[in-house]
């Protein structure tokens, strides 16, 4: 086996960051930050950090692929250098962690349910799109969007929409 195939199969196999720069403060509204292609992924964590601090009570959900990644909306009001952490699955009791500048990942409610992480593909007729919802407006607040995974195909891409 030559250098570059091993190269190739060592970058295949290892973590992979897709990363959303912050952005102005965003409005009452679906938006989508990233969009997955060329084929399946396994989805390790989801998370957002704050670069500024948010306002008021904004409450944030998320789904990829058209899968709630929580069980409901919960309000996020970040401060500066904190984050909120997706749980990655719909199910009850299973809701963003929010206000935390370091939490366990995956997040104790998916431990304590046997997950570790979450499978996804494109093309299915949900869309490939992960969707921020915001269901009350952030008056001020910049919010950096991380999800980690690894990829099942080479082709496999996360990337942000810009």
């Amino acid at each position: 086996m030559g250098l570059k195939t091993e190269v190739d199969q060592i970058l295949q196999q290892s973590l992979h960051v897709a990363y959303r720069p912050p952005e102005a403060g965003l409005t009452i509204a679906a938006h989508n930050l990233f969009v997955l292609s060329g084929g399946p992924a396994l989805v390790l964590a989801f998370f957002a950090y704050a670069d500024t601090a948010t306002a008021g009570a904004s409450t944030l959900q998320v789904t990829a692929c058209g899968v709630n990644l929580e069980n409901a909306a919960v309000a996020c009001n970040l401060l500066i250098g904190e984050m909120a952490m997706w749980p990655l699955q719909p199910a009850a009791l299973s809701i963003i962690i929010p206000n935390v500048a370091s939490t366990p990942c995956p997040t104790l409610a998916t431990q304590i349910q046997g997950q570790q992480g979450l499978l996804m593909s494109p093309g299915s007729v949900a869309g490939d799109f992960f969707v921020l919802t915001v269901g009350a407006a952030i008056a001020a607040g910049f919010l950096s969007f991380f999800c980690v995974y690894y990829k099942l195909r080479p082709e496999t891409l996360i990337a942000p929409v810009p």
